[in-house]
């Protein structure tokens, strides 16, 4: 998460070098730490596993959260708790396939997809499944009649979110930032973020 945060702080700051002009930006990977680019972004930054949780709470009571690969599972346990909504998490489940293996054969992907979020509402009684991650991206729709709960895509609603907040957000005519601080061994563009005021 660590490696993936700092990454994504490079990337911003390269785009925020060329152009600030946008509205919002999503961070394309379910559950990594945006922290760093709230500071520094002049518009609304959307993490898919926060914004995908809010949804869920207007749902229903419980919800559980199904991704690709078991590895992930307890990170996002640990965000969701970070969150404050452990009393709100009926399950974090994954299934066997990796992103790339979910891309590779999607039916396979759509039929575990499928069973594991019955699973959820039989055995964790979830009210609400969200399917994290860019590869499962479209597939709550395409399953949502083998499963009796509303499903939730992470990617749709990380896109409407940032649509949403693009709308309805007013950006602050100054806004308190870290204090400037020097740095050496971080790309130029990081290296003239931090030191911006």
């Amino acid at each position: 998460m660590a490696i993936a945060e700092y990454a994504s702080t490079e990337a911003l700051a390269r785009i925020l070098a060329k152009d600030r002009q946008y509205d919002a930006a999503i961070v394309a990977g379910f559950g990594e730490p945006v922290y760093a680019l709230r500071e520094f972004a002049p518009f609304p930054v959307i993490a898919m596993l926060e914004a995908s949780v809010a949804a869920a709470m207007q749902l229903g009571n419980r919800f559980s959260v199904l991704t690709g690969g078991e590895r992930w599972v307890p990170m996002l346990e640990e965000q969701i708790y970070a969150l404050g909504l452990s009393s709100r998490i009926a399950s974090v489940r994954a299934i066997p396939l990796t992103g790339t293996e979910i891309a590779a054969d999607q039916d396979r992907a759509l039929s575990a997809l499928a069973e594991l979020s019955e699973s959820c509402v039989r055995e964790n009684r979830a009210e609400c499944v969200i399917l994290g991650g860019g590869a499962v991206a479209g597939m709550a729709r395409r399953i949502q009649d083998r499963v009796s709960v509303p499903l939730l895509d992470s990617v749709a609603v990380s896109v409407a979110t940032a649509e949403m907040l693009a709308r309805v957000t007013t950006t602050p005519a100054r806004r308190d930032r870290p204090p400037s601080i020097d740095s050496i061994g971080l790309s130029d563009e990081l290296r003239d973020l931090l030191k911006s005021p």
